[in-house]
């Protein structure tokens, strides 16, 4: 197990960290390309303000996270298990949470594009300014109320 690890403001590249445990591990303002966290334990992790491209999450278990304010881009965090994480201002394109469970997460004012959300189980979101696609979540809720 890895603790209080710092990436801050660092790139990476070509990098897999699969099948260990990182705890208070810091990647803020960092650029992270071609980088795996496939089966990690990733507890209290700050991403804030990164930019990640082409970036595996999958069946992560993913505690205490932030993203805010980062730039996300082709990321999967499918069949990843997401608790307390903040994606609060961010941009994620081309990201797949296809089948993940995600429990106790901000995304106020996030802004989605093409992203996979099929099988995705969300508990307990702010998404109060959300954008998917365009167009704000709170219009598509309203438009299906009225609808109905």
């Amino acid at each position: 197990m890895a603790e209080d690890e710092s990436f801050e403001d660092r790139k990476l590249d070509d990098v897999s960290f699969a099948r260990v445990e990182l705890h208070n591990a810091t990647f803020e303002c960092g650029k992270l390309d071609d980088v795996s966290f496939a089966r990690v334990e990733l507890h209290n992790a700050t991403f804030e303000c990164g930019k990640l491209d082409d970036v595996s999450f999958a069946r992560v278990e993913l505690r205490n996270a932030t993203f805010e304010c980062g730039k996300l881009e082709d990321v999967s965090f499918a069949g990843a298990t997401l608790n307390n994480v903040t994606f609060g201002d961010a941009t994620l394109s081309d990201v797949s949470f296809a089948g993940a469970s995600i429990e106790n997460a901000n995304l106020k004012g996030a802004a989605l594009s093409d992203v996979n959300l099929s099988g995705v189980q969300i508990d307990n979101a702010d998404i109060e300014g959300l954008v998917i696609d365009g167009v704000r979540i709170d219009e598509l809720i309203a438009k299906q109320v009225t609808s109905d």
